[in-house]
């Protein structure tokens, strides 16, 4: 019922990260709302996974994420590529080549955006939007020194994101990271620093499913154990 839920909300967060499983490394796998948090566990990080819980995509949603490459192809109305990974990026290539004017320039583009956002319901926010934009084609039409392989690298990859950088500017309840998505899955960490890993893929779909149903739980206000009381009865009935 969540993994519906999350289907049909107008924007989707998703992220990835891995865990060991009897020795070898899994991946945990989230898409979240503010109202709903679906996790499931996985043998790989493919496309194949994504297709397997969402083979339609979000066509009535914008799926927020890093850019990894199979949330990436994942069919959506719209992307938003995360801001605060490109920054983070864009910070320690700065720092290999501090002679580039392109990077610095493109940090503060990001900066600029990201201070723009909370001014929605200013007169003069369309204008503002409009400069970043100009700003942005203006950059990707000069690219960076060839030499520094990294930025270059960096400047392509913005080049064929470029539609899903700036999202956020014109959708409102779009957000300019991917934080909420990492929030989801930090537990999958805490548990694997707590107990080394899991023994067995069953158990952690289970732990997945269980977390699943409490961050849901919480986002929306609810009493956890009432609601996995409320979970167990229905169970119960149901198998009867």
């Amino acid at each position: 019922l969540i993994k519906q839920r999350v289907t049909k909300s107008k924007v989707v967060g998703a992220d990835e990260t891995g865990a060991k499983v009897n020795g070898n490394k899994h991946w945990f796998w989230a898409w979240q709302t503010p109202e709903l948090t679906f996790i499931t566990h996985a043998g790989n990080r493919k496309t194949d996974i994504v297709k397997k819980h969402f083979p339609n995509g979000f066509p009535n949603s914008t799926l927020v994420h890093d850019g990894w490459k199979p949330q990436l192809n994942t069919p959506a109305k719209n992307h938003q590529t995360c801001l605060a990974h490109l920054q983070r990026h864009l910070i320690y290539i700065n720092k290999l080549y501090p002679e580039s004017e392109w990077g610095i320039l493109f940090l503060k583009l990001l900066y600029q955006s990201l201070e723009l956002k909370p001014k929605m319901n200013q007169k003069n926010y369309e204008f503002e939007r409009a400069k970043i934009i100009q700003t942005l084609e203006g950059l990707l039409q000069n690219p960076p020194d060839k030499q520094h392989k990294k930025l270059m690298s960096f400047y392509k990859r913005i080049c064929r994101e470029r539609q899903q950088l700036f999202v956020f500017l014109y959708l409102k309840e779009v957000p300019p990271d991917n934080n909420a998505s990492e929030r989801a899955i930090r537990n999958v960490k805490v548990k694997q620093k707590i107990s080394g890993q899991f023994k067995t893929e069953q158990a952690a779909q289970n732990f997945a499913k269980i977390r699943s149903v409490i961050d849901t739980t919480i986002k929306n206000g609810m009493n956890v154990l009432e609601a996995m009381r409320l979970i167990a009865k229905f169970e119960y009935q149901f198998a009867d």
